[in-house]
């Protein structure tokens, strides 16, 4: 309660400030159909001539990795802090993180070979980048080749399996020769095969090949083109003041349907003053990099009731995985080789705390708990009685100490553990919070002082379940010991569900993955990472199924509206 306390202080401060300037930039904008201080201009859409629409911009914030001096930031480097960056450039499918699929959107179609060794494409034709050129597969080409020769590149290793990646990236040859083009169709070979290797073909930000001519790879990022990049997504950079604000407006040339607010505004905030923007009412939209915890998005929320936090779980978990094998000290708890002390201490590990002091988005098993493949059958509620029972029956020792292991050195992991010792504690579960500090490996791996330890561990939206790989004997995590017993029970299940192209296949072995660790207690939910935006919704209708859950770029822009 202090620290909301004092956030409030500091920021209520601050909002005063920007309810007198309503969030004008530094400087204002010189093009009056995004200009901050337009507010009732209305004009007719191409479509409706008569229907009046509100020329006032949406405003967002303007955010980069590299940070904001004299040029854009490259798409491919980095596409999750700015909203504008999937309205300026798209990808050959729009990835729905809610239904699990590639929506196809410039591609036309795509396929593979039977053991996914090779992949194809084909592209729409009559799609444009905002100069009218067309977008092809050449772009692709391109794109993949930016992806992998530019130096900066933080994606390079994504396609590593493509034949020839080495040689070119080793300057043997100019171009990865298992990457083609033939008669509209571009083609990818891999060394080996992966069905789910087609969103790294699918789900890349393309680049126009025309404006990068005579531009080397390690040259592209400081280019010209990124002082007003174009793309081909639905709108298009109208204005750029380096470093206050950009605006962009609704491309009409865009493919498919057109957006639905016709202008944007991005501002160039920081800090506090982000926070504030949005508290103020000045700022539409705000992503992560704003609403950064719940702490945050509760205070926005009570400070403006306009505004509406989405709390979108993330793929990736805390968890808690015993250690089932040896220690240095030979405090061994043999007491934790039987199931149903680690079903009791399931049922003590209450995942709805710990989510709330963590901010985060509880689960019952390592899974998504709003993604297809999660199986809400999987769950314990905290009761003492129950897990006391458990453990009677069980023959449990009581006059054990349990040293539970944690290496994140934060005020909120300290405050989780307390209250997992708490509990414990009122199940007569004696338990040692352990902070380990110093050479994490070796003390992980090698001296595994500890009978429980806290760790992250991510999934992905199109492998919702593969947190369960860490539980076959083959997992790195060697400290949990029952190796034989382990995979006996996960190894075969885990290779057909990572090898089955099948979603629906999948998903049925997802199920199962998660009815068998609920049974066996090899490793213990705790929570899911969440991210929060905020919407002035008050001003902006959205479909809120696109803030569902993290990852997921169908933003469908023609579905936003200015409600002015």
């Amino acid at each position: 309660m202090k620290k909301t306390i004092v956030l409030l202080l500091s920021l209520v401060m601050v909002i005063g400030i920007f309810a007198g300037c309503a969030g004008n930039p530094t400087t204002t904008p010189t093009d009056g159909t995004t200009t901050a201080t337009t507010t009732g201009s209305t004009t007719g859409t191409a479509e409706n001539p008569d229907v009046t629409e509100s020329e006032t911009p949406m405003k967002i914030i303007w955010n980069q990795g590299i940070g904001i001096d004299t040029l854009f930031e490259n798409p491919q480097k980095d596409n999750t802090l700015m909203l504008a960056s999937k309205m300026i450039w798209e990808s050959a499918a729009i990835w729905d993180a809610n239904k699990s699929e590639y929506i196809l959107t410039i591609a036309k179609e795509y396929g593979s070979n039977d053991d996914y060794s090779e992949f194809w494409v084909t592209f729409n034709d009559g799609i444009t980048w905002h100069d009218g050129q067309p977008v092809t597969v050449e772009d692709l080409y391109f794109s993949l080749h930016a992806a992998i020769l530019n130096p900066n590149s933080p994606a390079s290793g994504n396609y590593k399996d493509i034949i020839g990646f080495q040689d070119a990236k080793d300057g043997i040859t100019e171009t990865v020769t298992g990457i083609s083009v033939a008669d509209g169709k571009l083609t990818v070979k891999l060394a080996n095969g992966q069905w789910n290797w087609i969103g790294q073909l699918l789900g890349l930000d393309l680049l126009p090949a025309h404006l990068f001519e005579g531009v080397a790879w390690a040259d592209m990022d400081s280019s010209d083109y990124f002082k007003k990049p174009i793309g081909c997504g639905p709108y298009v950079i109208n204005e750029v003041n380096f470093p206050d604000y950009f605006t962009l407006t609704r491309f009409d040339g865009y493919y498919g349907e057109p957006a639905g607010i016709k202008n944007v505004q991005a501002l160039n905030l920081s800090g506090e003053a982000t926070v504030a923007a949005v508290m103020a009412g000045s700022i539409d939209f705000a992503n992560r990099t704003t609403v950064t915890s719940k702490e945050v998005a509760d205070s926005i929320e009570l400070i403006n009731k306009d505004v509406t936090t989405y709390a979108m779980p993330s793929y990736g978990t805390r968890c808690f995985f015993f250690n089932l094998g040896d220690r240095k000290d030979g405090a061994v708890k043999d007491d934790l080789q039987k199931k149903e002390v680690r079903q009791a201490f399931d049922i003590l590990m209450d995942e709805i705390q710990i989510a709330a002091i963590n901010q985060g988005t509880p689960s019952g098993t390592l899974v998504n708990p709003v993604s297809l493949e999660y199986n809400a059958n999987c769950s314990r509620p905290y009761d003492v009685a129950a897990a006391k029972a458990l453990l009677d029956s069980a023959g449990f020792d009581y006059n054990n100490v349990y040293d539970f292991a944690y290496y994140y050195n934060e005020e909120v992991t300290h405050n989780a553990f307390a209250l997992i010792k708490q509990l414990f504690a009122a199940a007569g579960v004696q338990v040692n919070p352990i902070l380990l500090e110093g050479n994490l490996a070796d003390l992980i791996y090698d001296t595994k002082n500890y009978d429980m330890l806290m760790l992250m561990a991510t999934a992905s939206g199109v492998m919702m379940a593969n947190n369960y790989s860490k539980l076959e004997s083959t997992t790195s995590y060697t400290f949990m010991g029952l190796h034989e017993e382990r995979g006996v029970i996960f190894d075969s299940l885990m290779e057909e569900y990572r090898s089955n192209p099948d979603a629906a296949k999948r998903k049925e072995i997802a199920l199962k993955l998660q009815e068998l660790n609920f049974e066996h207690c090899y490793a213990l939910s705790g929570y899911m990472y969440t991210n929060y935006v905020g919407v002035n919704t008050a001003r902006i209708s959205v479909p809120e199924e696109v803030f569902v859950v993290d990852g997921n770029w169908n933003y469908q822009w023609h579905n936003w509206k200015i409600l002015d």
